[in-house]
Formats: structure tokens, C-alpha cells, sequence
């Protein structure tokens, strides 16, 4: 009969074992997710996209992976993507309640839909933000694969045009630079479809990149740019560009 004693040592080792597992997993996890991702100052850093953004028709789904920093007194923009003529807007920000909001706009300064989530982002520590939308139907935000909230109104008008090219951790919007974000970014997805919550569901419990398949119109892996389409528009190459290079 095993005496208590090694039976106490054997729990213990268990445990240990145990936990050294789940602390592997979680590292698995997490390195799947962020490797590679870019990080702002959240003061006059972003990324821009000069061949710009999809069309936004009648229906889609934008995804990222985000981590922030810090909060701000202002809002902080993970995704914008603005067509200069007629002024239509898309956005996807932390707001500064500390939601994650998506932003839609017909014509400058008229909000065709704003929706944020009832999740309180914390700092330090990572998401993955899921936002659909389509004509005739509400618009939903997902946190980490969840449903957190859904429009109370539907959608009737969208953007289905883009010139002006997308910036990531920053807006760059009627002219001004604003909304710099401060933390990480990662794996940026737009379909031109509503992604279901059963697909957004298995993504975030798989840990794994997203895939490009026929319904994605931008992927960005955010770790050395993989992913088509977009261009770094910076004469330097470097992914993170510092606008105080530029005078403003």
C-alpha cells in the first residue's frame, strides 16, 4: 500500500505537470496569434495602405486581433478605410468608453450606423473583435468568438467604394491624422460576406491565423505584411511610419 506521504507527492508532480501544460498551450496559443504583430505609440505612429481598401457592399465581416496598451482621452482606430469623394467612412476603433465600436458613414459627419460593444476592453491583454454587417438586417459585434451586442436598428445604406487607401492604427480623415492607437495589432480580415458565428466561433477557438478563402477581400497577417492586397506607401519600407516625418 502506498503510504500517504508518496501519495501526496504524486498529486503534487501531478499538479505541476498540469499546470506546466496549460502554461505551454496558452504560449502555443498566443504565438500563433501575435507573432509578428505591429506595435503603435499611440502618439504619430501607423501603418497606410496606398492601394486602399475593398468595396463594402451590402453585407460583410471585419476581424482583428488587437492588444491595448493604454487608455486614451480620444478614441484610438485599429482599421479606417475613407473614400474621400463622397466623404464615406468605415472605422473600427476602441471608443472612449473603452468599447470596441464599428463606425459606418454615408457622407461626412452623418453616421450611418454606430454600434459599440458592451465589452470593456482592459489593457494588456489581447482580442479578437469580429464586426458583420448587412443591408436589411442588425449589425453585430463578436469578442473573442461571443456575440457581445447587436444594432437595435437595421442597416439601410453601406460604403461601396474606397480611394483614399486603409490605415491601421491610426485615421487619417477629412484631411486630419487622428485616433492613434496605442498597443499591437494583428491579423486584419475583411470578407465581403457575414462571416456566421459558428465560423467566428471556431477561429478564435482555434488559436491559428486566418485563412484567405474566395469570400476574403483583404488579409493582412501583419508579420512581415503577408497578405494581399496593399502596399506600404513609405519610401523607407519600414511597416510602421512615424507621421512627424512628414511635418504633421
Amino acid at each position: 500500500m502506498k503510504s500517504q506521504n508518496t501519495i501526496t507527492t504524486n498529486l503534487r508532480l501531478s499538479l505541476i505537470v498540469v499546470t506546466l501544460l496549460l502554461i505551454l498551450c496558452s504560449n502555443i496559443f498566443a504565438a500563433n496569434v501575435t507573432d509578428g504583430a505591429y506595435q503603435f505609440n499611440g502618439i504619430d505612429q501607423g501603418l497606410y495602405f496606398s492601394a486602399g481598401g475593398p468595396p463594402y457592399g451590402n453585407e460583410g465581416t471585419i476581424e482583428a486581433w488587437f492588444y491595448l496598451d493604454s487608455y486614451k482621452a480620444t478614441s484610438s482606430a485599429i482599421y479606417s478605410d475613407w473614400d474621400v469623394n463622397p466623404g464615406k467612412l468605415l472605422r473600427l476603433f476602441v471608443n472612449t468608453d473603452n468599447r470596441v465600436e464599428l463606425y459606418r458613414a454615408a457622407v461626412v459627419g452623418v453616421p450611418t450606423q454606430a454600434l459599440a460593444s458592451s465589452t470593456i476592453i482592459e489593457t494588456g491583454r489581447w482580442y479578437y473583435v469580429a464586426a458583420t454587417w448587412e443591408v436589411g438586417q442588425h449589425t453585430r459585434i463578436y469578442i473573442n468568438g461571443v456575440e457581445d451586442t447587436v444594432s437595435s436598428n437595421i442597416l439601410n445604406a453601406v460604403n461601396n467604394s474606397s480611394s483614399n487607401g486603409v490605415q491601421v492604427g491610426y485615421s487619417h480623415y477629412n484631411g486630419f491624422y487622428e485616433l492613434f492607437y496605442p498597443g499591437k495589432i494583428d491579423e486584419i480580415r475583411v470578407s465581403n460576406l457575414v462571416r456566421t458565428a459558428s465560423e467566428i466561433s471556431n477561429y478564435y477557438a482555434s488559436g491559428s491565423e486566418m485563412v484567405s478563402d474566395a469570400n476574403t477581400s483583404l488579409l493582412w497577417h501583419m508579420n512581415g505584411l503577408a497578405g494581399t492586397p496593399g502596399k506600404l506607401d513609405n519610401a523607407q519600407g519600414d511597416p510602421t511610419f512615424d507621421l512627424t516625418e512628414y511635418n504633421n
